[in-house]
């Protein structure tokens, strides 16, 4: 039984308004931890900021007062939370990225998952080589370790 994105997602999204200062925003993933940010307007997603983003504009001498919309991705590569770990895999190998949202049907993001979630926990890891062979392993989601 293949596993799903919904075993491996997290779903404790962070958001931040598309004013919020790119310094702020670079200050947020540091105190929770993660490598993607949602970007609101409205409340409604705009896209995503990750620490590449926040690289390159360091890199490329952006002015970290100015808002993280600046900076913002727009094009989200989303994936539904019953999608495979392998189509989750592929996506992110073609389009390059580390994160995807994981959307509801309607659109609304509620996860993401990372490259690390996938690959860099060997307890997890560990967790899904037990449980390869159990048939109800798709609805057993797989404790995060971080």
């Amino acid at each position: 039984m293949p596993v799903k994105v919904n075993q491996l997602m997290r779903r404790g999204l962070i958001f931040v308004d598309a004013s919020t200062p790119i310094r702020d925003a670079a200050k947020v993933m540091t105190n929770d931890k993660v490598g993607l940010l949602v970007v609101t307007n409205g409340g409604k997603m705009i896209g995503v900021v990750s620490e590449r983003d926040i690289m390159r504009a360091v890199a490329d001498g952006v002015n970290l007062s100015e808002p993280v919309e600046r900076i913002t991705t727009r094009n989200v590569v989303t994936i539904n939370p019953d999608s495979t770990l392998y189509e989750a895999a592929e996506l992110m190998h073609r389009f390059n990225i580390r994160h995807l949202v994981v959307v509801d049907e309607v659109g609304n993001p509620i996860g993401v998952l990372s490259v690390r979630d996938v690959v860099a926990e060997p307890v997890r890891l560990r967790i899904l080589a037990e449980h390869s062979s159990v048939s109800s392993v798709e609805e057993q989601p797989i404790p995060h370790t971080d």
